[in-house]
């Protein structure tokens, strides 16, 4: 990540800063979303969407004419950043076809978006309803990168995906016939009990967590790296500077059985 763009750690630290006002807060939407929407945006254009920080400002000029809009920005100075990449973009030595373009800047936005938001809303979630999970990540922050995985398994933000299959194959019994349609249910896979103990427990002792959030293969989300590194710098932030947390009313869910996560999850802390 270049100097030119946000760190997760400068966000963190100004989402601490704007949380240290309240003494009462609902996340995600006043707060979870913050972050990763200043990290990504930036990484698009960062002679426009630097100063807007808004990833509906990204996609309104993308759904216009992108490169056209790329040369209309003052002082744009094409660079090693994903507009410039993803504009100048070949395949197999073709330019990348417009309509294809376009979708890739939707999914680089909305996906490291809302799945990052929600899957921090609820660990908020789960830490505010289990001190003892509290009291052991704030006694040992060498944890956090456990934590953070272990959020991502039971949050799973992207609940299914539909693929086809290539080849006549039989998994788990089952016969699948080349051309079949197939739903994966990511959470039902995040809660297999041949793969995990105790698998609706939420727990930092797996012996491995095999989750698959990330989705898997060829499809294996392009963003996870820069996702886990967000929230563990939110955390490493965050926890030392509270005293306490606890729900201050029932959290809440979106309806969605595609992305989705918390609509609202009020708390009440103290800070250090």
């Amino acid at each position: 990540m270049s100097s030119s763009h946000p760190a997760p750690s400068h966000q963190s630290r100004r989402q601490r800063e704007t949380t240290a006002q309240y003494g009462a807060v609902t996340a995600p939407e006043t707060r979870m979303k913050t972050i990763p929407t200043a990290l990504i945006a930036p990484l698009f254009n960062p002679a426009t969407f630097a100063a807007r920080g808004q990833v509906d400002a990204l996609l309104s000029e993308v759904r216009r004419d992108y490169p056209l809009a790329q040369a209309a920005v003052p002082g744009y100075d094409p660079r090693d950043d994903l507009a410039t990449l993803l504009t100048n973009a070949e395949v197999d030595g073709v330019p990348m076809e417009h309509s294809r373009a376009i979708s890739y800047f939707a999914i680089l936005a909305t996906a490291g978006h809302d799945s990052t938001a929600h899957t921090t809303a609820t660990a908020m979630w789960t830490l505010a309803e289990d001190p003892a999970l509290f009291a052991q990540l704030q006694a040992d922050l060498g944890l956090i990168p456990k934590f953070v995985e272990e959020a991502i398994r039971w949050t799973t933000p992207v609940k299914h995906f539909v693929r086809h299959a290539t080849a006549d194959c039989t998994l788990a019994g089952q016969q699948i016939r080349q051309g079949d349609r197939l739903y994966l249910s990511y959470p039902s896979g995040n809660r297999d009990d041949a793969e995990f103990e105790r698998p609706f427990s939420f727990r930092l002792d797996h012996a491995r967590n095999r989750h698959v959030g990330f989705g898997y293969g060829g499809h294996v989300c392009l963003g996870q790296h820069l996702a886990r590194r967000e929230m563990c710098a939110l955390w490493e932030t965050l926890l030392p500077a509270l005293v306490s947390v606890e729900m201050a009313g029932p959290g809440q869910l979106i309806a969605s059985e595609f992305v989705s996560g918390p609509k609202s999850v009020p708390i009440r802390y103290r800070l250090a």
